[in-house]
């Protein structure tokens, strides 16, 4: 089933004939993605552009966090958000986790005047799918808007009471990953003198280069706020990189850590890394660039993969799982490695097939569960 929901926008034959042409444009973006969903209200009096997309509700409520930016446009938004959601199945697919993928994106305005109800506004449209889709914290969003949102609706995580801010889960995860695909490729067995690159210094980012410069890693940090490139010089002997160098620099492994597409078409061809590792989603502009990197020697580890830690974080009860989840990341990286490298697949088509496998199989096991009932 697809559907999209538009509230609160009068009707008129001009931009009926305008949403006609981007609902068509939608059609193909969910079937190319193979969104179950899409649902979108608009608040006027709060401010309100919110869109959620349901990728998979099939193996339980579809989980995925609720990003906001200043998106240029609608359509980049809802390119974004069925990119991410898809990303989100995959992800519980690997971790071997009872939910389906969804994601969720508020179109930021300029000025929230009053959070809560912003944040009420956007409740009643989770709460209007009754529980099939439930968020937590992402990109844009915190801790503190997340127990806001949680006042007006049950299908919330991560707030402060709730296991919190799982970020330092997600570099735990991402390092695993980094320490695997360094066994594979290079055959290297520790951190210490490994090179790492790191663009972007939020909350991953630095706790992400605090884990690699305590096992000997040496850095190299990009980001736009030049306080917390100094910060990385001061305590973690890094050398700053400007953001537009960062890509093209020479060193073991590339850790986008900030928002996605920046390895692109035209930006392959002067990666000096040797591999592509990092907590950003989507870092890819598209799937043929996963060939290209494979085709130039470079160990690309899909992004859901190698930062599933944030997930494993939010649903995951048991400080002992969780942490035995994230240390499984490890070799669900060298699964991959060793898979592509007796294929002709690249790692992101290894990883891609793996996770359709695994939702077939909780399908199929679903549907046998059911029919026993």
């Amino acid at each position: 089933m697809f559907r999209v929901s538009v509230e609160d926008y009068p009707p008129s034959p001009i931009k009926a004939a305008q949403e006609e042409i981007v609902s068509n444009s939608y059609f193909q973006l969910c079937s190319r993605f193979q969104i179950e969903s899409l649902h979108i209200k608009s608040d006027q009096q709060t401010g309100l552009k919110a869109i959620i997309a349901i990728h998979n509700s099939r193996h339980g409520s579809a989980l995925g966090g609720t990003r906001s930016m200043p998106y240029a446009n609608e359509t980049l938004a809802v390119n974004d958000v069925v990119q991410l959601a898809q990303g989100m199945s995959y992800k519980s697919a690997f971790a071997d986790l009872t939910y389906g993928g969804g994601k969720a994106v508020l179109i930021q305005p300029e000025h929230i005047f009053d959070r809560n109800s912003y944040f009420a506004a956007y409740a009643e449209l989770i709460n209007s799918l009754n529980g099939k889709f439930i968020t937590a914290v992402d990109v844009g969003t915190s801790i503190q808007d997340m127990d806001v949102l949680a006042q007006y609706s049950d299908y919330v995580l991560s707030t402060s009471k709730q296991r919190g801010d799982p970020s330092t889960s997600t570099a735990q995860g991402v390092l695993q990953a980094i320490k695997s695909a360094l066994y594979q490729h290079l055959n290297q067995y520790e951190l210490n003198g490994i090179h790492v690159a790191i663009q972007g210094l939020g909350k991953v980012g630095i706790k992400l280069a605090q884990l690699l410069y305590t096992e000997g890693a040496v850095l190299s940090v990009s980001d736009l706020n030049p306080e917390l490139t100094q910060i990385c010089a001061d305590i973690f002997q890094a050398r700053i990189i400007k953001p537009e160098n960062l890509i093209n620099t020479h060193c073991d492994v590339l850790a986008p850590c900030a928002l996605g597409q920046v390895i692109t078409r035209q930006t392959i061809a002067s990666i000096q890394a040797k591999i592509i590792c990092g907590a950003a989603n989507n870092q890819l502009d598209n799937p043929e660039s996963a060939e290209k990197l494979h085709n130039k020697g470079i160990f690309y580890v899909p992004d859901y993969v190698a930062n599933a830690g944030g997930l494993i974080h939010v649903v995951t009860d048991s400080i002992d799982q969780r942490d035995r989840k994230i240390t499984e990341i490890y070799s669900a990286v060298s699964d991959i490695y060793q898979r592509s490298k007796h294929s002709t697949l690249s790692p992101l088509a290894v990883a891609n097939q793996i996770a359709e496998e695994k939702l077939s199989h909780q399908m199929h096991f679903r549907h046998t569960h059911d029919t026993r009932r």
